[in-house]
């Protein structure tokens, strides 16, 4: 079963993206029992993935494109639109390719084992991206 980021340009829901401080460390979803990690992973994976949706609509917030533009972002709001998309585009490809490749040497796991390491790659992607990406708003904003 794989697990694909359902970010795109169209059709995003707008939710409120997730600060510094809300993120979990990867260790959080360590309960000891495997099924209530993989679900602990599947509810935060959750989480994360509306604060990229989140992310993408505060892009979209941006002041609409004008000739000042340049001088308040340092580009326009469809080139970060763009620069996103295209970003997040070969964010996807690599990490599904990254936590495929990771779990060949669990595919001997028995039980819920596989489950886990997958959610757990795709939950520390996750967390990664939304961190860079909410530093990336960051710098962006320090620029108006």
């Amino acid at each position: 079963m794989k697990i694909k980021l359902a970010i795109s340009a169209l059709g995003l829901v707008m939710v409120s993206g997730l600060s510094h401080a809300e993120n979990r460390t990867h260790d959080s979803c360590q309960l000891g029992n495997v099924y209530e990690d993989i679900e602990c992973y599947e509810q935060d994976n959750k989480r994360l993935i509306k604060a990229l949706n989140g992310i993408y609509k505060k892009l979209q917030s941006l002041p609409a494109p004008a000739a000042s533009d340049r001088v308040s972002y340092g580009a326009s709001k469809a080139e970060y639109l763009k620069a996103f998309t295209e970003s997040q585009t070969a964010w996807n490809k690599f990490t599904e390719a990254n936590c495929s490749m990771l779990l060949l040497p669990a595919s001997t796991l028995q039980g819920g084992g596989i489950g886990l390491v997958q959610r757990a790659c795709w939950n520390e992607a996750y967390q990664q991206r939304v961190e860079q990406l909410n530093e990336w708003l960051d710098e962006i904003h320090s620029n108006e």
